[in-house]
């Protein structure tokens, strides 16, 4: 867990955001981003989301322009489910970093696939 997440599960929100702001800004950009892409095709999610944990917190679609960590967008593909394993472990067998492979394998472990 990280420390956006721990606060945000310790703090009721209304009193976050009345601490701070702009985090309700930043979360409602989130919240806006994350449902556009829920509109893309299982395939093109899984993507997506990939596309951020490989490009890092400076990439393009970084979870940091959100004042959040990568470890949403593992949150985000965990929660596409089961459906979503086969094309997680297509980019197993491309070219990712150790990191990008590490989180995705990770992501499969949370699906229940080994």
């Amino acid at each position: 867990m990280t420390l956006s997440q721990l606060v945000r599960n310790c703090v009721p929100l209304d009193q976050l955001y009345k601490a701070m702001p702009d985090l309700k800004i930043k979360d409602q950009e989130f919240q806006f981003a994350v449902e556009a892409i829920h509109q893309l095709s299982l395939d093109q999610q899984v993507k997506h989301w990939v596309n951020v944990i490989e490009g890092g917190e400076f990439g393009e679609g970084s979870m940091k322009s959100f004042w959040r960590t990568d470890y949403e967008a593992y949150e985000q593909l965990a929660a596409l489910g089961a459906l979503a394993i086969p094309y997680i472990k297509a980019y197993l067998n491309g070219d990712l970093n150790n990191e990008s492979r590490n989180i995705l394998t990770l992501v499969l472990e949370t699906l229940g696939e080994q």
